[in-house]
């Protein structure tokens, strides 16, 4: 009965011992800054994000594991007493693959459909980290006096990944990776601009 025990314990102790004795992710994935600009009525935003893999993200993007990744851009007022109130909010879904028999690396844009092919790690992640006026919001949903803020994120798309590594997104620090909020008042944005 004894041994019984101590079996199923180690069973469940094991895991866990074996999930928090990984070493530390050290680097995030970084929004670099962010610009908006007002173009014919429309508000776009570009910005540049950078993208870290790290060894064992690259490692996985070899052995065919495709990477998802999405950015979130939010409009919002800002409430000193309550919740921001969301007034526009936007997902941009890409996906990074490696393509073994080409050796290429393949950056896809779910909300266009567009495939790019690169032949390095480093030109894929840059074009990726790249974000060139992007429609926001039309000037006509905001209100002349009121004060809105836009704030960007990337992070790793954990819902689409393969479900043996959505479990594992959970806790392991490589597969949860995403950037901090780059927040910016969108008046002076425009003003600057």
């Amino acid at each position: 009965m004894k041994g019984a025990q101590q079996t199923r314990l180690g069973g469940i102790l094991l895991p866990l011992l074996l999930l928090f004795s990984q070493p530390a992710y050290a680097e995030n994935f970084e929004v670099m800054g962010a610009q908006v600009t007002l173009q014919d009525g429309i508000y776009h935003l570009s910005s540049t994000i950078r993208y870290p893999l790290g060894s064992e993200l690259t490692e996985a993007l070899h052995q065919g594991v495709v990477i998802p990744i999405k950015v979130i851009v939010e409009v919002y007022r800002p409430n000193r007493y309550l919740p921001k109130t969301e007034v526009a909010f936007l997902k941009q879904r890409y996906e990074l693959r490696f393509h073994a028999l080409t050796r290429q690396y393949v950056v896809t844009n779910h909300n266009s459909s567009v495939s790019d092919n690169y032949s390095s790690l480093a030109h894929a992640l840059q074009h990726l980290g790249e974000i060139k006026n992007l429609p926001v919001i039309d000037q006509n949903l905001l209100e002349e006096r009121a004060e809105y803020r836009l704030r960007i994120r990337a992070a790793i798309n954990t819902g689409q990944l393969a479900i043996p590594l959505r479990l594992t997104s959970y806790f392991y620090g490589p597969w949860r990776n995403e950037s901090e909020w780059w927040d910016l008042p969108l008046k002076e944005a425009l003003n600057k601009s």
